[in-house]
C-alpha cells in the first residue's frame, strides 16, 4: 500500500512538472510572438514615417538657379495629414530653393485664392449669384457677362479661378444691391480676407480689393531704394506704394496654398481643369472658360500639376502659383512673384528641383 502511494506521488509529480514545463514554454513562446508582433508594428510605423518624411536630398555641385522673377520659392511638403493652419513650418516640409522669400510684392490675381476661400465660407455650392451693374464696374472685363446673368455659385467659382474673371470676384463680394448691413459688401468681404490672412499667420500679406487689380489712383513712390536703385529693402519696386495694392511674399503665398490644399482642396481641383463650358441657371450656354495656366498643357513638365493660380498686372508683372505632386508622395508648392516670364521661370524651377535633388523613394 505504501509502495502504491509512493508510485502515485511520483506519477503526479511528473504530471505537474510536465504541466509546468508546458506553461513555461507557452509563456516564452507567447512572449517571443508578442515581441515579434511589436517589432513588426514598430517597423511598419517607422517605414510609414520614413515614407511620409522621405525628404529629397540635394545633389553635390549644383549650380544656383537664376530666374527673371524678383522672388520665388519651392517647398516640399510630405504627406502628414491635416495640420494646424497656424503652423508656418514643421517637420513635414523642406524648402528646396528660394530667393527673396520675405520680399513684399504685388500679387495681382493670386488674390483670388483668398477670395475663393472667403466665398466658400459665405455661399453654398447651389446658391444663385447674379452679375450686376456693380459687378461690371471693374477693369479687365472678360466681356462674356451682362447684368442679370445668374449662375450657380460653384460654376461661377470655377469661372473666377480658372479664367480669373474679375466680374465674378466682384459679384461674390458685392451682391445686388451691395448696400445695407445685411449684405456682404466689398469692404466687409475684404476685411474677412485680411482677418483670414491674420489667422493663418500671413504677417506680410494685405488685401485692399478682391481682384488683385492695380489701384485706380497713381501709387505714391516709397521713400528709398537699394543700391541698384530698383528695389527697396523689402524687395519692392520703389514706384509701388503697398498701402494701395494687394501684396504678399512668396513664403506667405506658400502658406496660403498649403492651407488650401489641406482644408479647401476643391479650389486646387478646380484650378487644375484646363477648360469647361459655362451655363447659367437656365442652362443657357455662356462661353467656354479656358485656364490661364499654360503649364497645364505643357508636355515638358516633370511633375503632375494638381493646382495653382496665375496673376498679372502692370505693377505686379507676372505671378504664378503651382502645386505639383512629388515623386515619393506629398506635394511641391511653388510660388513666383515679379517675373518677366512666369511660365518659363516656373518650368525652370520644376526642372531644377527634379534634376538637382535625389528623389529616391523607399521600396522602389
Amino acid at each position: 500500500m505504501n509502495s502504491f502511494k509512493f508510485k502515485s506521488f511520483i506519477i503526479w509529480g511528473l504530471v505537474l512538472l510536465f504541466i509546468e514545463i508546458v506553461l513555461i514554454f507557452s509563456y516564452f513562446n507567447f512572449s517571443d510572438k508578442e515581441i515579434e508582433v511589436r517589432d513588426q508594428l514598430a517597423q511598419f510605423f517607422t517605414t510609414k514615417t520614413s515614407e511620409q518624411n522621405n525628404f529629397p536630398v540635394l545633389k553635390q555641385n549644383i549650380s544656383e538657379l537664376a530666374l527673371s522673377a524678383e522672388s520665388f520659392i519651392s517647398v516640399f511638403v510630405a504627406n502628414s495629414g491635416p495640420a494646424s493652419a497656424k503652423a508656418s513650418a514643421d517637420k513635414s516640409e523642406k524648402i528646396l530653393v528660394k530667393k527673396n522669400e520675405a520680399g513684399q510684392l504685388p500679387i495681382a490675381s493670386i488674390t483670388k485664392l483668398m477670395t475663393a476661400v472667403i466665398a466658400l465660407d459665405k455661399y453654398k455650392l447651389d446658391d444663385v449669384v447674379m452679375i450686376t451693374e456693380n459687378s461690371l464696374k471693374v477693369d479687365s472685363l472678360s466681356g462674356i457677362y451682362k447684368a442679370g446673368d445668374r449662375f450657380f455659385f460653384y460654376n461661377a467659382l470655377r469661372a473666377m479661378l480658372i479664367a480669373s474673371h474679375n466680374e465674378i470676384a466682384n459679384t461674390f463680394a458685392c451682391p445686388e444691391p451691395c448696400r445695407g448691413a445685411e449684405k456682404i459688401g466689398i469692404t466687409l468681404f475684404v476685411d474677412s480676407m485680411n482677418k483670414k490672412a491674420s489667422e493663418l499667420g500671413l504677417l506680410n500679406t494685405v488685401f485692399v480689393n478682391v481682384t488683385g487689380l492695380d489701384p485706380v489712383r497713381s501709387p505714391m513712390p516709397l521713400a528709398s531704394a537699394d543700391t541698384n536703385g530698383r528695389l527697396t529693402s523689402n524687395g519692392v519696386d520703389p514706384e509701388i506704394d503697398l498701402n494701395y495694392i494687394n501684396h504678399s511674399t512668396v513664403y506667405d503665398i506658400y502658406k496660403l496654398a498649403k492651407y488650401i490644399e489641406e482644408n479647401n482642396s476643391d479650389i486646387f481641383y478646380i484650378t487644375a481643369q484646363k477648360e469647361f463650358d459655362l451655363f447659367d441657371i437656365d442652362k443657357k450656354f455662356v462661353g467656354t472658360i479656358k485656364n490661364t495656366n499654360r503649364l497645364l498643357i505643357d508636355q515638358d513638365i516633370p511633375f503632375r500639376i494638381v493646382g495653382g493660380k496665375t496673376g498679372e498686372t502692370d505693377l505686379a508683372k507676372q505671378n504664378l502659383v503651382v502645386v505639383a505632386e512629388a515623386p515619393c508622395g506629398g506635394n511641391i508648392f511653388n510660388v513666383i512673384l515679379g517675373s518677366q516670364n512666369r511660365f518659363e521661370d516656373m518650368k525652370k524651377i520644376l526642372q531644377y528641383i527634379n534634376d538637382s535633388y535625389d528623389w529616391s523613394c523607399p521600396n522602389s
